[in-house]
């Protein structure tokens, strides 16, 4: 993307979309960018990263306690509330509050320069055909123009490379939508309603989240975009006239460009850039180790409690069946304890480890790291066990 004058995006088989005008700033990992209030509530992770600007206020609600990596830029007041840690710089053209027990580890600059940043979309019109994917039924829809547009409970809708205009897009509860990118990126433009109930997965082939920036969601909706709760969005959303809310426990990779923003407890949200994977939530009809359709990609958890005494759960995702090993290194690369070496089914896992070595001593306090391999994937997260 192009960056002193503004942000193009250019797709194949798409025509050029202008999104948004950032002056003379040049391009950042932001995720999200709001003509106004950005408020985030408290949540039990630390993974959610990315740059954040208001031309408004910002609000970070009491933690859990919650830590965010990434700068915050308002033309209004920052407010960060208590047991929140900020990993990165706070500008805002106005004031910056932090709560007793909060921190903000960058440089933090009151009444500083702050510009606001435009977002515009351009107009369009849809029509034609309404379409109902049935529960549990899938349908294919090539680049067009159309009506009201239903994905029902369990369902799934195939898109592929190209511009798509609906009416209406809603998408009801553990609806599927799967983008076909091979050959470009896909344009989803709603004019009326864009709305995900709860559970809803988006699913990016080839790539998964690698790709998220190769879906956009655009519309023109004054309307509140409502992301329900336990939500798997990969892609960018620009709503510039709407609110969009994003539900508890969903977990989202991309961009979102909007009049309001809110997050509710419990969201894991990173910038397309952002190293590893974001957590699958959990469907509600899912059980531990069953072939789960909603499981779509390969995936290790941050373990939780984190720091731990005496013991912490590691969870991991398999799309597909296969032979899983799961061990805890030190910090000088020494194997501590392998704790999972066998076959595993397609699905959601968890472990425990109990802080032990293989030789059944207790471990020292300290920061240890553990990583998966499963099928040629590899993934290595960190963990603290603080006595």
């Amino acid at each position: 993307m192009p960056g002193i004058s503004g942000i193009t995006l250019q797709m194949a088989n798409v025509p050029e979309f202008t999104i948004i005008n950032e002056a003379t700033e040049a391009p950042s990992p932001r995720v999200f960018v709001s003509n106004g209030a950005i408020t985030i509530d408290r949540s039990k992770h630390s993974a959610s990263q990315g740059d954040l600007h208001s031309n408004a206020t910002i609000t970070f609600k009491k933690g859990d306690p919650t830590t965010f990596t990434g700068n915050l830029t308002a033309v209004g007041k920052i407010t960060i509330d208590k047991e929140n840690t900020i990993v990165g710089n706070a500008t805002s053209a106005s004031t910056i509050s932090v709560a007793s027990g909060s921190s903000i580890t960058g440089i933090c600059t009151p009444n500083g320069e702050v510009a606001s940043i435009p977002i515009s979309v351009a107009s369009f019109s849809a029509g034609g055909a309404n379409i109902t994917v049935p529960k549990n039924g899938t349908r294919t829809l090539n680049p067009g123009s159309y009506g009201n547009v239903t994905v029902g409970n369990a369902a799934k809708l195939n898109l592929s490379s190209g511009e798509y205009r609906f009416v209406k897009l809603e998408t009801q509860n553990e609806a599927f939508l799967n983008f076909e990118v091979s050959n470009g990126g896909v344009q989803v433009k709603v004019t009326n309603n864009l709305k995900f109930d709860k559970e809803v997965r988006v699913t990016i082939t080839p790539g998964g989240e690698v790709n998220s920036n190769s879906v956009d969601f655009i519309t023109l909706q004054s309307s509140k975009v409502s992301i329900d709760k336990e939500c798997y969005l990969l892609g960018t959303i620009y709503a510039p006239d709407a609110e969009v809310s994003v539900g508890k426990n969903s977990s989202f990779r991309g961009a979102i460009f909007a009049n309001k923003i809110t997050v509710e407890r419990d969201v894991v949200f990173v910038h397309h850039s952002s190293p590893g994977n974001i957590p699958i939530p959990k469907a509600s009809g899912d059980e531990e180790g069953s072939d789960q359709s909603s499981v779509i990609s390969y995936q290790l958890e941050q373990n939780y409690p984190n720091p731990f005494n005496p013991s912490t759960t590691i969870r991991f995702a398999l799309p597909e069946a296969g032979e899983v090993s799961l061990r805890i290194y030190n910090l000088n690369g020494q194997l501590v304890k392998e704790i999972v070496n066998g076959r595993f089914e397609s699905g959601r896992h968890s472990v425990v480890w109990d802080g032990k070595d293989a030789a059944g001593h207790q471990v020292a306090s300290g920061l240890y790291w553990y990583r998966l391999r499963a099928n040629g994937f590899v993934q290595t997260k960190k963990l603290v066990l603080m006595k």
